[in-house]
């Protein structure tokens, strides 16, 4: 059964203008059932979660969408109201027009910080969290710390490069192969859907770059959110990952910490059974 498509349209303050733009997020949804709602990470779409999703059993709802600039639709405007806040906000929105209630929220990479602040703003819309390796830097403090970001961000200075030349495509490539930590021109050998989703998104990276960092959350504020969370990090990742997720985990109330063997960042893309796996064993809790 092919899934359903449904537009949701959200509106948000572009930064420093007080305009109002609206559009219109593509959502996909599989199943019957609890929803369990899909948020993707950079340089990508909801289509990155389709091979989680379709592992999942059918008494389970499954939700994707495609968060503000990002996928296929053209933008609203010129990047003016990319920011977590932004995301955040149209999370809420695209929560409320389900109308399904709370939901089971999973997360990757950069949409962690956004799920983690929505659920400090209305914790009421999250029946239980999954973070797949949540990126969000302030929680991150001390030497060990400094260094691991340093030594990742060093990494990035090819991707960064192609950047500053226009290529969008190219840096794109080269930054999935640095956090997956895959070989240069590795990137260029996998599934051409893959290609396509990574190369398009591409050109959300500049305006990522350039968003205003918002409010950043703090240990101490994060213990109010006592929603069943599990943080999942790759035991191959890069140490910034790594210390990030174990932040998060020590931070929240009810949070439990579970190590994917064998994977790093890549371990939704490398392992969608294994994730679908882990998702139902910790909602059924």
């Amino acid at each position: 059964m092919q899934p359903a498509i449904l537009l949701v349209t959200v509106a948000a303050l572009a930064a420093g203008t007080g305009l109002c733009a609206e559009t219109d997020l593509k959502t996909v949804s599989d199943g019957e059932g609890p929803v369990m709602l899909f948020l993707h990470g950079s340089i990508s779409d909801h289509r990155v979660w389709e091979p989680v999703r379709d592992a999942m059993p059918g008494d389970i709802r499954t939700v994707a969408y495609d968060m503000r600039y990002f996928g296929e639709a053209d933008w609203p405007d010129d990047g003016d109201s990319f920011s977590i806040d932004t995301h955040v906000d149209d999370l809420v929105a695209v929560i409320e027009d389900l109308d399904v209630g709370a939901v089971d929220l999973v997360t990757w990479s950069y949409s962690g910080e956004i799920g983690i602040k929505a659920a400090l703003e209305r914790p009421e819309l999250f029946r239980s969290m999954v973070h797949y390796e949540p990126v969000i830097a302030s929680l991150l403090e001390g030497p060990e710390a400094e260094t691991a970001t340093k030594d990742l961000m060093s990494r990035f200075a090819p991707a960064g490069a192609l950047l500053k030349e226009g290529d969008t495509e190219a840096a794109a490539m080269r930054f999935v192969e640095v956090v997956f930590k895959w070989d240069e021109g590795q990137a260029n050998s996998e599934p051409a859907d893959w290609q396509s989703i990574w190369k398009l998104n591409g050109r959300t990276l500049p305006i990522q770059f350039a968003a205003p960092p918002g409010l950043q959350v703090t240990c101490g504020e994060l213990s109010v959110i006592d929603i069943p969370t599990l943080v999942i990090k790759g035991s191959e990742t890069h140490e910034r990952y790594s210390l990030m997720s174990e932040a998060l985990t020590d931070c929240l109330p009810d949070a439990t910490l579970e190590t994917f063997e064998g994977f790093g960042h890549d371990g939704p893309y490398s392992a969608p059974k294994d994730l679908a796996g882990s998702l139902v064993s910790f909602v059924s809790q």
